[in-house]
């Protein structure tokens, strides 16, 4: 502690001494103020060759959050980093979320949850072994609960293969893939797709759909290099897997069950189709691939799937000589109506570089769709260099031609625009990456990190009718102009024992909540524990005595106001055994006739006179007999 000469006139005292109450969430959450975006790389993510051949989970997502801004939340060299950005795309908190298992799986942002994913190998093929975790937070980023998977069948989880997720019902549907255990024939690890729900409000595993058991056949693919899944308007889980084998094609399984409900093996009849698959639902190939069945080499990557009023869209790109790893890829997109799904006749479209612009036989990247409802949306592609077989090397191995996005209309029944001949696509100088476009205020945005070899913080891309504008992020502007305070209370435990403030709150940017306390209320309450301290005055200003009693004065356990009221950082300074203590930062609140009253971080407090304050399970922790730490 720092000493301070003391002025011998006495300065006005606060007519009442708080101390806040400043939530110790976890995740670890920082302001606006002095936070930037954390850079990253994840340009050209959505791509994979005939060198790797197939998918990666996604590391990068986008979506609205309940403010009507965006929450980016991507997985960075081991750690999992969310941060929230207004309009103007100016940061306004992260945070960071704990990595539960070791092996990252992915990310959604359910309608009144956010889920992650984690993961861990099972080399010892146990069967009681954790093998996935899906952990499920509350918008405010609560952790509220987790579901535990064992054993699956899983040797190494979302192996050689991507992850994606939907939801219906109160029921979370989980769409990947695994390495299996060794078979008895040859011993090897064979992968596969993988399926399962789970009950959102009780995180109860609700079953699989396919993990390999003899049993459970239906949605399997083998060997799957990319997932997607939907629910559709009808409320029907449909699938789609980049098959090499069982079956060597684009994949498309709907089921016959509604969503939503506990159980999804109902048997609707028949099919000569498959006789696994005829049981549960429909299937069909979006597009068969040619080449010999399980030869790994598949010349396609799959960028896209969506619902539209009347059936369902596939893109992709493709090339049949798919042992060359430099032969150009063509752009196609795939139809599959709705109705007799599995008899009717299905529309492709290709195009390769020529048909739009003066490059000929230029490779197209894998492209992405994104949905502006069941009457349409757009198709997004770049031209590519010629795929370089160093491309886990960590280099923008297969950089943009021009570095331009072309993107086109696509049509309820499939196409870009009304015919080939009449092909609308444009182009502006934009980038891709694994974060897939949403829709946002009426327009399609993305996120793209990465310049070169080298990390960046986020280029926001905007697409609308004017063509599509970059925002690169920025840092936050800082607090809100207006600095108000709600009335609002707290329970905490302390020493084990619940007892509740009558607090005062503020609000950041995002509305989220941080509650303030009495000073004399936590001194009333820490009296006779290992944590007591007096509440005194040494020259004006505020003296805390640790150790000695405290004395009440008859103020304890009231508010000297009510309603919302303004505040302001303090501009004095507080006192430690009559030394002052920099680490104190109060600020003040005020009456009806100006009147301050001075409040204090409960956190800092406790770092002062040596008590912890902790978040445990969603509970504001004290306890007196541990000394303070950082940890959460």
């Amino acid at each position: 502690m720092l000493q301070r000469i003391k002025p011998i006139a006495a300065r006005a005292l606060s007519l009442a001494l708080c101390v806040v109450l400043a939530l110790a969430l976890l995740p670890a959450r920082a302001s606006a103020a002095g936070v930037n975006p954390a850079p990253s790389y994840n340009l050209h993510a959505q791509q994979y060759t005939n060198v790797q051949r197939w998918a990666e989970t996604v590391k990068s997502y986008l979506f609205v959050n309940p403010s009507g801004g965006l929450t980016r939340v991507e997985y960075i060299d081991g750690k999992v980093v969310v941060e929230d950005y207004n309009s103007q795309f100016q940061i306004q908190s992260n945070r960071s979320i704990p990595m539960e298992l070791p092996i990252w799986g992915g990310f959604f942002a359910g309608e009144t949850y956010n889920f992650f994913i984690f993961g861990q190998n099972n080399e010892e093929q146990s069967d009681e072994k954790e093998v996935i975790r899906v952990v499920k937070y509350s918008k405010d980023w609560l952790r509220l609960g987790a579901c535990s998977i064992k054993g699956a069948n899983t040797y190494h989880p979302f192996e050689a293969g991507s992850l994606r997720c939907a939801e219906y019902g109160g029921h979370l549907y989980v769409h990947t893939c695994h390495t299996m255990y060794n078979n008895s024939r040859d011993k090897s690890h064979h992968q596969a797709s993988m399926t399962f729900h789970v009950d959102e409000s009780t995180m109860g595993w609700g079953g699989f759909y396919s993990v390999g058991f003899s049993n459970q056949g239906y949605i399997y693919v083998s060997h799957s290099f990319n997932q997607f899944i939907l629910i559709d308007s009808e409320g029907h889980m449909v699938t789609l897997d980049h098959g090499d084998a069982y079956p060597r094609g684009i994949a498309l399984f709907r089921n016959h069950a509604e969503a939503g409900q506990d159980n999804l093996f109902e048997m609707i009849s028949d099919s000569p189709f498959d006789e696994n698959y005829g049981k549960y639902g429909n299937s069909v190939l979006a597009t068969k691939i040619s080449g010999s069945s399980g030869k790994n080499d598949t010349g396609v990557a799959v960028g896209g799937f969506v619902e539209t009023s009347s059936g369902y869209i596939v893109a992709y790109n493709y090339t049949r000589d798919y042992s060359n790893y430099h032969a150009p890829r063509e752009l196609w997109m795939a139809y599959v109506p709705k109705e007799n799904i599995e008899t009717a006749y299905i529309q492709h479209w290709g195009f390769n570089s020529g048909d739009f612009t003066d490059k000929k036989d230029v490779n197209i990247s894998n492209p992405q769709l994104v949905s502006t409802g069941l009457d349409g949306g757009y198709m997004l592609w770049q031209l590519m260099e010629p795929y370089s077989e160093w491309h886990n090397s960590g280099f923008e191995s297969n950089p943009s031609v021009d570095k331009k996005v072309y993107y086109a209309r696509y049509q309820p029944t499939g196409g870009i625009g009304a015919f080939r001949e009449t092909i609308k696509v444009s182009a502006c100088d934009a980038e891709l990456s694994d974060c897939q476009p949403i829709v946002w205020n009426g327009k399609v945005v993305w996120y793209v990190t990465g310049e070169g070899a080298n990390a960046s913080v986020p280029m926001f891309y905007v697409l609308d009718d004017n063509g599509i504008t970059p925002y690169k992020a920025t840092a936050g502007a800082g607090a809100p102009a207006t600095n108000l305070a709600y009335p609002n209370t707290q329970t905490v435990l302390l020493d084990g024992k619940p007892v509740t403030f009558q607090t005062y709150a503020l609000k950041d940017t995002l509305g989220n909540l941080t509650n303030y306390i009495r000073i004399r209320d936590i001194a009333y309450y820490l009296n006779g524990t290992k944590a007591q301290f007096e509440v005194d005055w040494f020259y004006g200003s505020v003296n805390l005595i640790p150790g000695q009693p405290y004395t009440p004065n008859g103020s304890e356990l009231s508010t000297p106001f009510s309603g919302t009221r303004t505040y302001k950082m303090d501009q004095s300074t507080t006192d430690v055994n009559k030394f002052w203590e920099p680490k104190l930062k109060p600020i003040v609140l005020y009456d009806d006739k100006g009147g301050g009253y001075t409040y204090y971080k409960l956190r800092e407090l406790g770092e002062v006179l040596g008590f912890n304050v902790s978040y445990i399970n969603g509970q504001v922790v004290i306890n007196t007999n541990e000394p303070y730490s950082d940890a959460q």
